[in-house]
């Protein structure tokens, strides 16, 4: 039986990075992004470094001027870790998107929090790096399809059942 331990909920603003979007006929610009994520009760030593596991569900958007906007819907299994000698943690992710131009593809995050020093709040600002990886024709992976840099607040909460 899977079980978690916590729940977190975000919301906040991205970029695209990508300027090879603008080459290939597509300029896109800022939108927003939200999801949550459910915390595993387990942990995952990985390198000697121990890791919680949560899985997600992401929803962004950017505009795309001329077009409708581009619509990112990311499952996500994530990886996340604090740093000893700085108050942040770092979040790593890979899943799959459907992106509303290219139909299926993959994602790849990297977040970078640091929890604002509230009591009684378990309340973080993020900077999350989203990397779009495709599978071209030769089967081999694309990163450059989309990529967008973030910042948004995340807020989380202890959970049982």
């Amino acid at each position: 039986m899977i079980r978690f331990s916590g729940v977190s909920f975000s919301f906040g603003q991205s970029s695209s990075l990508s300027t090879s979007d603008r080459f290939n006929g597509h300029d896109f610009g800022s939108g927003t992004t939200m999801g949550f994520s459910l915390d595993l009760n387990r942990k995952v030593n990985w390198f000697g470094k121990e890791f919680s596991p949560s899985v997600g569900f992401n929803y962004s958007t950017l505009e795309h001027s001329g077009h409708d906007d581009l619509a990112l819907t990311s499952l996500l299994v994530n990886l996340s870790t604090s740093l000893k000698s700085l108050p942040l943690s770092v979040n790593l992710g890979l899943g799959y998107t459907h992106h509303s131009i290219s139909n299926h593809t993959g994602s790849m995050i990297v977040d970078l929090a640091y929890k604002l020093p509230i009591n009684n709040a378990d309340l973080s600002l993020v900077i999350r790096y989203h990397n779009i990886t495709d599978i071209n024709k030769d089967y081999e992976l694309d990163f450059g399809r989309n990529s967008a840099m973030g910042l948004f607040v995340q807020y989380g909460k202890s959970i049982s059942f």
